[in-house]
């Protein structure tokens, strides 16, 4: 098993390394943006880390146990096709001015009325919190399986880690960090499923392993809630946002590609090994695989998984702290006895000491949080997206249906105790609400 004073190396020398750019005192908030725009390799850099998160380390080991390999493979050609649509319909005219300013934040004040903007800014500010509210939650679980230490000291340390890097450092810190990480990840993510599968041979493994035949009960319906529950993380994720709107112009579409192209090594590397634990041992349930996942491997592959883990786990935690920073310097620059750094710097710490605080209360009840989360992202997936490619500025109407969405999805699902009665709620509310968007968007503006 990986040592524990190993991790806390790492993790301290990427800290050191990147001590020099840490909080700039030349410009008040200017840290948090780039200060000139991204090349090819910076832009795939920063597009590919925004990816690597743990939801999108847990979704392909998810449909491989739940769909089989063929379908998982098919879902995620998919969704490189759904992200490269998406990506390409986004707004993208707001580049020219979207370098040193919080760019999605300025789509949303310009697409939304004074009020809608308020309560879509609260909207999106519980959206961005996932990493420190669910993701982080998640990790203290994990980590408390496989390490003797206090989950509550990895959680703090955890935290205090990212909110350097991310709420202090900025930007360009999260891309020598991300590189770093990258590096590392890139090279455990070829190893691992080629170790397992030159040791016990290609075709002894497939032998072995019995393709899944999905349930189409509830196959089409999850599958069609995941796709909107991207479209959803895509249309609030304030780093992504920053990322692509600083890439150069004739670089962009090129830079998209390449980083989506080697972004689907990593849930295609994911799905073989998770192949090679259902032929080992005909796993029957998902928790078993998830016990199998970090338990099984020898001692060394166990560290590279469990690192792997670690640095999806901060990355998670590091977009919502930078997302968090964003925000309250947007907040902060409107307002003239709130610019000193310093008063910027105590309130992100408090937010985050809360949210870190918070996850002691949270206990057992992780199981229920990613379902809140997941009916969110649900929820305003196709209203915001509809928001954004349009051209309309909306009142409060909008963000309060979206509101309204979530809560009868939640509702549906604590009265009826089926989380899939839950989803199916919130999927056709959010179709409903953002049809309606997209029909009415070349109708009289509602707002004069």
């Amino acid at each position: 098993m990986i040592d524990w004073y190993l991790i806390l190396f790492l993790f301290a020398a990427m800290v050191v390394f990147n001590l020099e750019k840490i909080a700039d005192p030349s410009a008040r908030f200017q840290f948090l943006h780039p200060s000139q725009r991204f090349g090819i390799q910076q832009g795939i850099v920063l597009i590919w880390i925004s990816f690597f998160t743990q939801t999108y380390l847990v979704i392909p080991i998810y449909c491989t146990f739940h769909f089989g390999y063929l379908w998982s493979l098919f879902f995620l050609i998919l969704f490189l096709f759904l992200t490269l649509i998406c990506i390409h319909y986004l707004p993208w005219h707001v580049q020219e001015r979207g370098q040193n300013c919080p760019v999605l934040l300025k789509v949303y004040e310009n697409r939304l009325s004074p009020a809608g903007f308020k309560l879509g800014f609260f909207l999106l500010l519980i959206a961005n919190l996932d990493g420190l509210m669910l993701q982080l939650s998640f990790a203290r679980r994990i980590f408390e399986m496989n390490f003797q230490m206090s989950p509550a000291l990895f959680t703090g340390l955890a935290a205090l880690f990212c909110l350097i890097i991310a709420g202090l450092g900025g930007i360009h810190v999260m891309y020598r960090t991300g590189y770093a990480f990258l590096l590392i990840c890139g090279f455990i993510l070829l190893f691992v499923p080629l170790f397992f599968f030159l040791r016990e041979g290609i075709h002894h493994i497939y032998q072995h392993y019995s393709m899944v035949i999905p349930h189409t009960k509830n196959m089409v319906l999850l599958v069609a809630a995941l796709f909107m529950a991207f479209i959803g993380m895509l249309s609030v994720h304030v780093f992504l946002w920053q990322v692509l709107c600083s890439i150069k112009q004739n670089y962009r579409n090129s830079t998209i590609r390449l980083s989506l192209l080697c972004f689907s090594g990593v849930p295609l590397s994911i799905m073989l090994y998770t192949v090679y634990l259902m032929s080992k041992f005909r796993i029957s349930t998902f928790t078993g695989l998830g016990h199998a996942i970090f338990s099984f491997p020898p001692p060394f592959i166990r560290s590279m998984i469990i690192i792997v883990w670690l640095f999806s786990i901060m990355n998670t935690v590091m977009f919502s702290v930078y997302a968090l920073a964003v925000m309250l310097a947007f907040l902060f620059e409107r307002k003239a006895m709130l610019q000193k750094r310093k008063n910027f710097f105590i309130t992100l710490l408090l937010i985050v000491s809360l949210c870190v605080l918070v996850q002691f209360g949270i206990g057992s009840n992780v199981k229920y949080l990613w379902k809140i989360y997941f009916l969110y992202y649900v929820a305003i997936s196709l209203p915001f997206y509809a928001l954004l490619v349009g051209k309309k500025k909306r009142t409060i109407l909008l963000p309060f249906s979206v509101l309204v969405v979530a809560i009868c999805g939640g509702a549906t699902g604590i009265l009826l105790r089926n989380f899939y009665a839950a989803l199916a709620v919130t999927a056709v509310g959010a179709f409903i609400v953002g049809l309606a968007v997209m029909l009415t968007r070349k109708s009289k503006d509602l707002i004069k």
